[in-house]
């Protein structure tokens, strides 16, 4: 019996073996800890912090569009089927200005777009004009006050015995709302 009592006494804990147990059981915990909630967590927040500065970065460009608007307002409207004839009278007039001879100008019917919401009105125009007086029509369509215009598709082609001199055959589109 004395054996046994012995080797239950070297079985005891010292307060020193107490200590060191404890001390790599908190050592594995906080290592748990850390591999299993902490980095994670850590690599979610590095992750949600590139989120958030494309989204300011995409909120400081809106602002700097919504200052530009307020300085320069849009003039530009999506017009009617009835306002036809004041987008084709500023085309007309804006044709002259520039330099640009039509020599015939031929709207077709309304195409329903892709998207809804508005129709495309085709017109198709036969000018005359020098390259320089066409490429400044061209520019001049983005500036149009009554309507929204897009050039569909030109072709060019030399006339005359002067070769800046040059008929064109242009597909516009002026867009109306339905």
């Amino acid at each position: 019996m004395l054996a046994g009592l012995t080797g239950f006494k070297n079985m005891e804990m010292t307060k020193e073996r107490l200590a060191a147990v404890v001390s790599a059981s908190l050592v594995i915990f906080g290592l748990g800890l850390y591999l299993f909630l902490y980095r994670p967590l850590k690599l979610k927040l590095r992750d949600a912090r590139v989120q958030a500065a494309a989204v300011e970065k995409d909120l400081a460009r809106m602002h700097r569009a919504i200052g530009y608007l307020k300085k320069n307002p849009v003039r530009r409207a999506i017009i009617t089927e009835d306002g036809v004839s004041l987008a084709m009278d500023e085309l007309t007039q804006e044709a002259k200005l520039k330099g640009i001879n039509f020599i015939s100008i031929t709207p077709a019917q309304p195409i329903e777009s892709r998207t809804g919401g508005y129709k495309i009105l085709p017109i198709d125009i036969e000018a005359e004009s020098t390259y320089a007086d066409f490429g400044i029509f061209l520019g001049a369509l983005d500036e149009f006050k009554n309507s929204v215009v897009t050039v569909e598709g030109f072709s060019l082609y030399s006339y005359g015995d002067d070769p800046a001199n040059l008929r064109s055959r242009l597909t516009l589109g002026i867009y109306l709302s339905e």
